[in-house]
């Protein structure tokens, strides 16, 4: 840029030579006009450059400025957005805690229809039913999710209770009868019952034992 200006320089000192020597100007007086006049306007172009270097510096230097307290003034402003955005929320969940507290303080009766209970690994360890009307059960669950315990009601409306081993097969169980008699039965590995102890129809005792089949091969009295 600064070359571009000096060639225009040059060229109009060209034409105020031409001038001057039409005007009638001795060589020596028109050389010491164009020096002159080259001496000003070459002044007046490194004035400029030097003047837009300093302007372009300062300009440089204020947006610095400008920018890094720009960033400082959003960081505390984003500071106190995040200070009062938690505070706010921390005010809300004490507010619906003590909500939820009194409502469940307030709750006398809970219906539910089942309930599981899980244990650390999210599995279910206990579960309450209550499915069919006139009946409930318990059902307790091992670590694979076997059922090796059942508390429940009957067909005749009585308790029973059925215990299984690792595999989910029961392998004993004591119940009552239609008349309300008390029975125990016992199961081999195939599920077949291999012996039972309860009440005849005339409400004596009875032993029963069976082969590994489930066939009856004695029975007292």
């Amino acid at each position: 840029m600064y070359k571009l200006a000096v060639l225009v320089v040059v060229l109009m000192m060209v034409v105020a030579f031409i001038g001057c020597q039409q005007a009638g100007l001795s060589e020596e007086e028109v050389r010491s006009i164009v020096q002159e006049e080259v001496t000003k306007q070459l002044a007046g172009i490194q004035v400029k450059d030097i003047v837009g270097q300093e302007v372009t510096t300062q300009l440089a230097g204020i947006d610095d400025i400008v920018g890094t307290e720009v960033t400082k003034q959003l960081a505390m402003v984003d500071d106190i957005v995040r200070q009062e955005v938690t505070s706010q929320m921390v005010g809300v969940y004490d507010i619906v805690g003590q909500e939820v507290t009194g409502q469940l303080a307030r709750i006398d009766t809970l219906t539910l229809s089942e309930l599981y209970i899980k244990n650390k690994d999210g599995k279910n360890a206990i579960m309450l039913g209550a499915s069919l009307p006139g009946t409930a059960s318990i059902i307790i669950v091992n670590g694979e999710g076997e059922s090796i315990a059942h508390l429940g009601t009957g067909l005749h409306g009585e308790g029973t209770l059925s215990l299984y081993n690792s595999d989910g097969e029961v392998f004993a169980s004591l119940n009552g009868g239609e008349y309300g008699d008390g029975n125990i039965f016992l199961y081999n590995r195939y599920g077949e019952i291999v012996a039972s102890i309860g009440a005849s129809l005339s409400s004596d005792g009875i032993l029963s034992l069976a082969n590994k089949y489930g066939e009856f091969t004695f029975q007292a009295p």
